[in-house]
């Protein structure tokens, strides 16, 4: 970020925001933590500003892949009154649905399908998509939601963009595989390492990949299963039958 320090603050905010949220999606989360203290993210008196709402929703991805759920849920408590209020419909969409994936992580089901069904409604009002795949909400949630009739067919447009458009930019090639097709053999050998608890310098040693190859791996493991936590990626595999 420290390139971007001579740019107007216009365009220096933005580039700032989108290196975050490589940085989440590589897993350089030491990284996200300096920046969030940087910014003074993690200290209520700089919560009330509506200009930080975006940055403060980069914070909340950062708890939820941590899996520091009060925190998350603490954060988005104060910005999804401010979002409304303000009718800013894209960063409550975005909120809402990650308020859903917070209490999805945290085993309440029914706030979670409330919460999505309120960001649905939103989305499909005003044919959001995109929206959805980026906040990576977990396939499990969605596929509940359907079960219970919430905007099904919404949904299934929804997965559709997911699977043609995966956060990791690659296309699948039969969107109608299972996942278990979809991961190849390396991932699931990743995948299994992820599921034992070791780290990545450990993965590295034990599979003899370079660090980048081993986040590599696990940044396409999460756009496969549509998860952005290790923990959310081995619960969705043991469910799904991938690994034991």
């Amino acid at each position: 970020l420290s390139g971007n320090a001579q740019l107007p603050p216009l365009i220096k905010y933005p580039l700032d925001l989108t290196q975050v949220g490589l940085w989440l999606l590589s897993e350089d989360l030491p990284k996200v933590l300096t920046w969030i203290k940087k910014k003074g993210l993690d200290q209520t008196k700089n919560q009330n500003n509506p200009l930080n709402v975006p940055a403060r929703l980069l914070a909340v991805r950062y708890y939820l892949q941590t899996n520091n759920i009060t925190e998350a849920e603490k954060n988005l408590t104060k910005i999804i009154p401010s979002l409304k209020a303000d009718q800013r419909v894209s960063l409550l969409i975005e909120a809402l649905s990650l308020m859903a994936i917070a209490h999805f992580q945290s085993g309440k089901i029914d706030p979670a399908l409330a919460f999505l069904e309120e960001a649905l409604s939103l989305g499909k009002e005003r044919g959001y998509l995109v929206k959805f795949r980026d906040c990576r909400i977990p396939i499990e949630l969605l596929g509940l939601a359907r079960k219970q009739k919430i905007f099904p067919q919404y949904i299934d447009t929804i997965i559709d963009l997911f699977r043609s458009s995966p956060m990791d930019g690659t296309e699948l090639s039969n969107p109608n595989a299972k996942l278990t097709e979809q991961l190849s053999r390396r991932e699931l050998e990743v995948l299994k390492l992820l599921a034992a608890g070791l780290s990545n310098q450990e993965i590295c040693d034990s599979l003899f990949l370079a660090i980048d190859t081993v986040k590599g791996h696990t940044r396409r493991i999460y756009g496969k299963l549509y998860v952005h936590s290790r923990s959310q990626a081995v619960a969705t595999a043991r469910k799904l039958g991938i690994i034991s």
